[in-house]
């Protein structure tokens, strides 16, 4: 249990705790300056148009392919964890 003394050094850290917190909500909520609003020339976005027609010319066409993987019959080893 919790003497007398050590229920006043309670009630003092509760008191301080819950005033830094009022003092901390205020701050935030009355005293910080409204945002302005941001201009809309920082949200504008150019047309952009791709040409595609690239992709049928003949240096495109001539390009050869990757090769297709063929993966192994067996995966790993018996014994996984025994040193080489």
């Amino acid at each position: 249990m919790l003497n007398e003394k050590d229920k006043k050094i309670f009630k003092i850290i509760v008191i301080v705790a819950v005033l830094i917190l009022v003092a901390v909500v205020v701050k935030e909520v009355f005293l910080t300056p409204e945002l302005e609003m941001i201009p809309e020339t920082l949200f504008f976005i150019p047309n952009v148009n791709v040409d595609f027609e690239f992709l049928e010319s003949e240096q495109v066409i001539e390009l050869d392919s990757f090769e297709e993987l063929t993966l192994p019959e067996e995966f790993g080893r018996q014994r996984p964890f025994e040193p080489y």
